[in-house]
């Protein structure tokens, strides 16, 4: 038996004004490459700097834990606000083992100057797929 399919055309749109304005709050997400900077930065400041909106992300986590490897403190202060007492560009220490900065290679580049420019992105998203774990030696 075959289906009665119906060729009508669907309803008319039907427009309304709202009564009230159209109001609320949104949030939006952190952007990975700020958090990472915004760490950084904050690390490098003398002083508390305070950061909101920090997307938390396993790369930018690890970030953090490489700040206070370094001397800084970072820590959540509440949702996706973080504080970093900086220690100044002098006051970074050299951490006691190697820093552990996952598999993101926006923050090696950001800890060792490679910036990866040259790069299209489908390098670039290959050459994250590969990353493994380096060392950077900071000695002469």
């Amino acid at each position: 038996m075959a289906h009665n399919l119906s060729l009508r055309s669907p309803a008319p749109l039907i427009a309304a004004r709202p009564r009230l304005p159209l109001s609320g709050k949104i949030r939006v997400p952190g952007d990975k490459s700020i958090s990472h900077r915004a760490l950084m930065l904050g690390a490098l400041a003398v002083g508390r700097t305070e950061i909101s909106g920090l997307l938390e992300g396993e790369d930018v986590l690890a970030t953090a834990a490489a700040v206070n490897a370094l001397g800084a403190h970072a820590s959540p202060v509440s949702d996706g606000r973080w504080a970093v007492n900086g220690v100044g560009i002098g006051g970074l220490i050299e951490p006691e083992d190697l820093l552990d900065l996952g598999r993101d290679t926006a923050s090696r580049a950001q800890y060792t100057g490679d910036d990866h420019s040259d790069r299209t992105p489908a390098d670039t998203r290959s050459h994250r797929a590969h990353a493994a774990p380096f060392r950077c030696d900071g000695h002469d």
